[in-house]
């Protein structure tokens, strides 16, 4: 377990309070996006490169949100693994129109 979090829920907390701004959020959703069209073609071209190019591309535009947008280092450094889930989590949420509840629930906004 990462050092200064109990359990994941409260790392999830700590997460969507990191990503209020919405240009950081979407910088996310863009390179997740991005992503899902590189495993696609991965499979297609039954290419291994295209697909680290894929999770590349996902770890790079979350790294970019959080210190281009944020100025800050992220929740990436603190736990990695975490950081990933939670960063296609948030996007999985996003799509489906789920992610203010996520916030609401979690209670990072009213």
């Amino acid at each position: 377990m990462p050092a200064g979090f109990a359990s994941y829920g409260e790392f999830w907390r700590y997460y969507l309070s990191d990503h209020l701004r919405p240009p950081t959020r979407a910088l996310h959703y863009f390179s997740n996006a991005f992503a899902v069209m590189l495993v696609v073609k991965s499979a297609l071209d039954l290419d291994p490169l295209v697909l680290a190019g894929a999770i590349m591309v996902s770890v790079i535009g979350g790294w970019l949100a959080d210190l281009v947008v944020e100025r800050r280092g992220g929740a990436t450094f603190a736990a990695p693994l975490w950081s990933y889930a939670s960063s296609w989590r948030m996007t999985l949420l996003w799509f489906s129109g789920r992610l203010q509840a996520a916030y609401r629930t979690a209670g990072v906004i009213d």
